[in-house]
């Protein structure tokens, strides 16, 4: 595990120790070193006027975001009036949950702007999280204290929608927030502590149930391990209650309401958590070989949860017409798609094609494209209106996270099409080939392009390219990786080639012979394609083997993935 984990954190080609440094106004706030405590006059000098902020915080609050049940907005609305009231009285920790609802709101209001036609945060934004962070800072965030879970998960929230790219810091985040909320007993069921009331230990469900599903989002995206302990606790998930079913002066909480019957943020979360943990499972044991028997058995779990879900969180025909449940249900089925990918992606090694391997090499395939049908309807369907952009906390960048594996599926897929030279197997590889093209065209139209965002377009436009696709458009191609003159041609019609030949040979960027394939079957930031096949395909196109390696390695730098050298 050590090794693999090691393997993560190197360079692709050579072995250099030192990452490109990051600017300081890029970096988490809270890992910077050289913070002062402030006293609680400068933060209350630092809020935006009365009539600013209640705006600011009933956007917030009102947006329907679903991470944010983390929140009892009835609650904190009273609490917000009686700051005003004596904003001197107010604990640092409490002026920290202020400020990173301001942020919030902020970021909200600048991604449903439609004449704004970028993703960088504003200044202000920059401002409220630096404050959220030194009001946590000088709360003594080490240390058990009322508010300070809640201010450490919307100051994490906010750190990760300014990040891009590689979410290491995110996870490092993540590390000392789950030791905070571990240490304050979160993940024990507050059953047990009878001095909490039944709101505040329901409460307390929620923000425990939020902080175990970005774990797993991160770990995902970031190549590392999850940072909290599997099984460490006995916290039960958060009863499917609404706002108005419960509140501070409860003093028995109702029955929860039925999950078939209830659309709200609680159902979707709790919904996710359940498909996260099994695929984190998947994840896990994909490390290795799986035999069949046990892909079976995981296959059953992860369609249980999935058969778990109510029928209003998945696909339908209506469901496009609203945009908040829309973006829950993609996120649902892409999570757990992605899923279906990594139990299955062993199988799309060429001697696997035939029963009752078969079947589980068309189940990876499928659920590829489903991925990336999901990330269509997503993007051109929901997200192209400005009033659901702010529905992304968690989304893009995991959803970018998941469209690469399922790009490298179907690239996989096409190299065994192309070997087979059938004409199901081309008329299938041309459909494959369309999957990503809309994929790249999703990618390249995305109404706020991020830098996440041109670099799969980018990506996708390499592989695209290199496979002598026209219509699609990126950075200029180095000559290095267009097709030799003795490719094998009699591939040509189905892959619609137009590149070039050039009489020498196909070289790296880096100026190298392409070397053996199995060089590259290490890395992986996602836990994406563990390339299994890759070392049985060494005698297919070299276009396509072309194709494939500069997409890897694109997709590995995008992340941030480094190797160590051998």
């Amino acid at each position: 595990m050590l090794t693999e984990y090691r393997l993560k954190t190197r360079e692709l080609h050579g072995n250099k120790d030192d990452a490109p440094e990051r600017s300081s106004d890029q970096a988490p706030i809270l890992l910077r070193g050289g913070l002062k405590e402030v006293e609680v006059e400068d933060l209350l000098a630092a809020l935006p006027p009365r009539p600013t902020a209640d705006a600011l915080v009933l956007r917030c609050l009102d947006s329907g975001e679903a991470s944010l049940i983390l929140m009892h907005p009835p609650t904190f609305k009273d609490e917000y009036e009686q700051f005003w009231r004596n904003p001197a009285a107010a604990s640092r920790a409490w002026l920290s949950l202020l400020f990173g609802i301001l942020a919030c709101a902020v970021w909200i209001e600048h991604s449903m702007n439609p004449e704004i036609g970028e993703a960088k945060p504003p200044d202000v934004f920059n401002c409220y999280r630096e404050q959220c962070a030194l009001a946590l800072i000088s709360s003594n965030c080490t240390t058990p204290g009322r508010y300070k879970v809640e201010a450490a998960l919307m100051y994490l929230g906010n750190e990760y929608l300014q990040s891009n790219g590689l979410k290491t810091e995110i996870s490092i985040l993540v590390g000392i927030v789950s030791r905070l909320a571990i240490m304050m007993g979160y993940h024990r069921d507050s059953r047990i502590y009878p001095q909490l009331s039944p709101f505040e230990g329901e409460m307390r469900r929620r923000m425990w149930l939020i902080l175990s599903t970005i774990d797993y989002f991160v770990s995902w995206q970031a190549g590392l391990p999850t940072v909290i302990p599997k099984d460490i606790g006995d916290t039960t998930p958060p009863r499917i209650l609404l706002d108005e079913d419960f509140g501070p002066t409860t003093e028995v909480l109702p029955p929860s309401r039925s999950e078939a019957h209830t659309p709200s943020n609680i159902t979707y979360s709790v919904a996710l958590e359940r498909i996260l943990s099994v695929a984190n499972g998947i994840a896990k044991s994909s490390e290795a070989q799986i035999s069949p028997e046990r892909t079976l058995h995981l296959k059953k779990q992860l369609d249980a949860v999935w058969s778990q879900v109510p029928s209003y969180l998945k696909p339908s025909a209506a469901y496009a017409t609203d945009g908040n449940d829309g973006i829950h249900i993609l996120t649902l089925e892409m999570t757990y798609q992605r899923a279906r990918c990594t139990l299955h992606r062993q199988y799309l090694a060429p001697q696997h094609d035939i029963p009752p391997y078969k079947d589980f090499r068309l189940e990876c395939v499928n659920a590829a494209r489903r991925v990336l049908e999901c990330q269509t309807e997503l993007f051109q369907g929901i997200l192209s209106q400005p009033q659901y952009r702010h529905q992304a906390w968690f989304g893009i960048s995991r959803s970018i996270c998941d469209c690469m594996t399922a790009a490298m599926v179907i690239c996989l897929e096409i190299v065994s099409c192309v070997k087979k030279n059938e004409p199901l197997a081309r008329e299938f590889s041309t459909e494959l080939i369309g999957t990503l093209k809309t994929s790249y065209h999703c990618w390249k139209s995305c109404p706020r392009p991020s830098p996440e965002t041109v670099k799969a377009a980018d990506i996708l436009a390499r592989m695209l390219r290199l496979m002598g696709c026209c219509g699609v458009e990126s950075g200029e191609f180095p000559k290095a990786f267009l097709p030799t003159a003795n490719a094998n041609v009699q591939h040509a019609p189905l892959l619609n080639q137009t590149s070039p030949s050039l009489e020498e040979p196909i070289n790296s960027s880096f100026g190298q012979q392409i070397p053996d394939l199995e060089t590259y079957t290490n890395f992986s930031a996602f836990d994406m394609i563990n390339f299994v096949s890759l070392p049985l395909l060494k005698k297919t196109t070299p276009l396509i083997l072309v194709a494939i390696r500069t997409l890897t390695i694109n997709i590995s730098r995008t992340c941030g993935i480094r190797r160590c050298s051998t």
